[in-house]
């Protein structure tokens, strides 16, 4: 990550900043373990569309009825929804064959839930997608300390 993790400037790429008419975001899902975060950035991503196209980036969770989270879904598989910002529950049971892009929000689940979450991606073999997991700096500031003191105890 390149901004604060709170600040979510880091996913402004799928949006941009003027998109010209007929534009389109590739159909993608963003992964959370936190249900406040995924509606966090569900609300503001859209702020970046136009007004007529703020429906197309929604949440989904537990905390939603059965019957909306069918619906949306179905948007999703439709073309209708662009993106989810999701928790590990839209991943059970399914299968959409055309999800262009998968995000992983910082660095909070364990390896094999990660693969999980990225296995969602381009499962239609025709298709080409991309997975990006985006990790706080924090991570790697650490790595990086390590390697100056590796170095000044081997000098």
């Amino acid at each position: 990550m390149l901004h604060p993790a709170n600040s979510y400037l880091d996913l402004a790429f799928l949006i941009p900043k003027h998109p010209p008419p007929g534009w389109q975001c590739p159909k993608f899902l963003i992964f959370f373990d936190d249900i406040a975060e995924s509606i966090v950035v569900a609300n503001f991503l859209p702020k970046r569309l136009p007004p007529k196209l703020c429906d197309k980036i929604v949440w989904f969770n537990a905390d939603m009825l059965a019957e909306f989270r069918e619906v949306e879904s179905m948007k999703l598989k439709a073309g209708d929804v662009w993106g989810l910002c999701c928790t590990d529950l839209f991943g059970m049971g399914v299968d959409l064959p055309d999800i262009e892009l998968i995000i992983q929000w910082k660095a909070t689940c364990d390896l094999c839930t990660l693969w999980q979450r990225f296995g969602r991606c381009a499962r239609k073999l025709s298709l080409m997608g991309r997975a990006l997991f985006l990790v706080e700096s924090k991570f790697f500031d650490a790595k990086r300390e390590l390697r100056v003191v590796a170095v000044q105890a081997w000098k």
